[in-house]
């Protein structure tokens, strides 16, 4: 069974060029630690809380593709995931 990734609580930290991205199961809304979020060719490692920290150098028209093992891929812009 594949389960789906929930994006919630992105935030935009305008001090130091950050967004913050919250990744939680679909289903029960907890955390997912240690997803991967891929842009080109840098990787990110969510925290034990599932939140990234997306640097200001990745565009917010640029996709990233975020996966868990034995969850669907989430696969948009990071503006669109934003919303």
């Amino acid at each position: 069974m594949i389960k789906t990734i929930l994006l919630i609580c992105i935030v935009q930290l305008h001090v130091i060029g950050q967004t913050i991205i919250s990744v939680k199961d679909s289903s029960n809304l907890q955390p997912l630690a240690g997803a991967y979020l891929t842009h080109q060719k840098e990787t990110l490692i969510s925290s034990l809380e599932g939140i990234f920290s997306v640097p200001a150098t990745i565009d917010q028209e640029d996709t990233i593709v975020i996966a868990y093992l034995g969850y669907q891929n989430y696969k948009n812009s990071l503006r669109e995931a934003k919303k």
